[in-house]
């Protein structure tokens, strides 16, 4: 790494509580943790995610001493927005990162040897932990509605991609709505003030927004894509995963440690992440599990629609082959 101000430098204009950079954290519960000897040799690694509740497995290897217990000695950012985080893994100032499916896709086909480590988050319709919503009681009922309109959907992402094919397939232009971006922390505010009319969301503040009557369900669009797929993941460069084998083995054995028991045990997930949202854990068990799917496994079926869904889209210019989107250590089924 070339110095650890490059983070608090590249989260500049970032809500000050939506980036928090720390360290290692002790695990919360005795006994818990991977069943392989916790390495004497910790190996530091930066990485970052956003404040939301699809990267709950990373949020839980690091604050609960999965990652540790597998040897690596965690140094984490949590940043406001994708680009920030692309932008500290060009710069060097992360190795790893959360990122959605679709700008792995992106980067690959822009010429980026970049590679899925893990899994992050699994989209699934009727348990969807993300969708297109508008103001409690907004006139705006169906995509025409929104033509004229600006809409939290960041362009060049998934949200803006699905946003925009919304809008095609239900006959509205897409072309005369705004479309900014904006962190995840800011997005319930926004919609309250109106200096949005519709926004893409994604929990906690999601059903957070609604259980508070600020916000209501417009349409599930990510169902563009497809009802289920691998939404998001743990990114990083191609190089840098050839270069650093161990990191790569420890880093994933952490995170598969706490995806298994995050899917065991979920209510004993409910402290950690209630520290880290600042929300009651009898607010969270309202969605949490029942609105965050992840496996230790992902089948080729739950990959694939993404790419098909640019490629159909022509938001990328080639098809990407699969296999060149995954780090060895990707656990695919099949």
């Amino acid at each position: 790494m070339k110095n650890s101000g490059n983070l608090q430098s590249l989260s500049k204009g970032i809500n000050r509580r939506s980036v928090l950079i720390g360290g290692a954290s002790l695990p919360f519960l005795a006994g818990v943790g991977p069943a392989f000897a916790q390495p004497s040799d910790k190996i530091p690694l930066k990485f970052a995610h956003a404040p939301i509740i699809p990267a709950t497995n990373l949020i839980i290897a690091a604050q609960s001493g999965f990652l540790e217990q597998a040897g690596i000695a965690p140094n984490r950012a949590v940043l406001g927005t994708y680009d920030v985080m692309r932008a500290a893994l060009i710069s060097g100032g992360i190795s790893v990162t959360f990122m959605v499916t679709d700008a792995l896709i992106r980067a690959r086909a822009a010429g980026f040897d970049w590679k899925m480590l893990y899994p992050a988050d699994i989209y699934v319709s009727d348990r969807a932990d993300a969708a297109l919503m508008v103001k409690k009681g907004s006139p705006i009922k169906t995509a025409k509605d929104l033509e004229g309109k600006t809409v939290m959907a960041a362009p060049g992402t998934i949200s803006g991609s699905v946003f925009k094919s919304y809008m095609r397939s239900n006959g509205a232009n897409e072309n005369s709505v705004r479309l900014i971006n904006i962190p995840h922390s800011q997005v319930l505010a926004a919609l309250e003030t109106g200096q949005v009319d519709a926004a893409h969301m994604v929990d906690p503040f999601m059903t957070l927004g609604v259980q508070k009557g600020i916000v209501q369900l417009l349409d599930r669009h990510l169902d563009q894509v497809s009802k289920r797929y691998l939404i998001s993941g743990y990114i990083a460069k191609g190089d840098w995963i050839a270069a650093n084998p161990e990191v790569v083995k420890r880093f994933t054995a952490g995170l598969k440690a706490a995806t298994d028991f995050i899917n065991s045990n979920p209510d004993k997930v409910l402290p950690v992440l209630a520290k880290e949202t600042k929300i009651d854990p009898e607010t969270l068990k309202t969605f949490f599990p029942n609105q965050y799917n992840i496996s230790s496994a992902i089948k080729k079926d739950e990959l694939q629609p993404s790419i098909d869904f640019l490629v159909k889209n022509k938001e990328i210019s080639s098809d990407v082959a699969l296999s060149d989107l995954l780090a060895p250590t990707f656990p695919l089924e099949g």
